[in-house]
Parts: structure tokens; C-alpha cells; sequence
């Protein structure tokens, strides 16, 4: 993990065994908390298809609570772009705040969507 809130794709430790994905996130963080080591205080992870789309969706936990979509980044950054989700974007829907707004793409273009606002927001992805 870099710097400045900036970090890359989780990856499954060489001969590391992730199962596919994780039923909860508390799972999934015990796996990396296990395998990679705690993040430090001011760190969490940030899901790139976020946790809210499995009750919006109907996606598999497994697939959102998966190490290729979530990112460790700082606190305050975390905050940032939890803050766009929740805020009306008028380039995709004058009424529709923005988490809302993907319940209605498919797994493939959240999770394109996703990486882009991660690059916005500075996170080398």
C-alpha cells in the first residue's frame, strides 16, 4: 500500500487459498486482516461495488465481499467517496443520488463505474 490514500487491488497471497469471495465482510476482513496484516489506524477498506448493492441488486455477497473489490485506503478518503455515492450527481440523474442511480447497472459496469471514481479521487488502481 502507497502513500496518501493510494493503493492497489487486493490479490490473494502466492499459494493463498480466498475461497472466491466471502459471505460478510467481517469474514473477508479476518481473511486479510490473517493474511496481509492489519491495516493501520487510519486505514480501511473501501469496496469498489459497495455493500449496499447486495440488498439494492441482488448481487452475491461473495462477489462484492471479495479481495478484487475492496481497496485499503485512509479514513478521510473513505469518507470522501462514500460522500459522492451519497450525493446527486446531475451528469447521471438529476434525482437519484448516486448509489441509487447503479442499482440499476449490472455487476460489470458497477464495478467499471467504481475504479473510475477511484481514479478521480486520486487511487492508483
Amino acid at each position: 500500500m502507497s502513500s496518501g490514500g493510494q493503493s492497489e487491488l487486493c490479490t490473494p497471497p502466492p499459494g493463498g487459498d480466498w475461497n472466491g469471495g466471502f459471505n460478510t465482510f467481517s469474514q473477508l476482513k479476518s481473511y486479510l486482516n490473517r493474511e496481509l496484516g492489519a491495516l493501520p489506524k487510519d486505514y480501511q477498506y473501501h469496496h469498489i461495488v459497495e455493500q449496499s448493492q447486495i440488498k439494492k441488486t441482488g448481487f452475491d455477497p461473495t462477489d462484492v465481499h471479495n479481495i478484487n473489490n475492496v481497496v485499503p485506503m485512509t479514513k478521510e478518503l473513505h469518507e470522501r467517496i462514500s460522500g459522492y455515492y451519497s450525493s446527486i450527481d446531475p451528469t447521471l440523474s438529476k434525482t437519484m443520488i448516486v448509489r441509487d442511480w447503479l442499482a440499476n447497472q449490472d455487476f460489470q459496469k458497477q464495478l467499471e463505474f467504481g475504479i473510475r471514481v477511484l481514479r478521480k479521487y486520486g487511487v492508483a488502481i
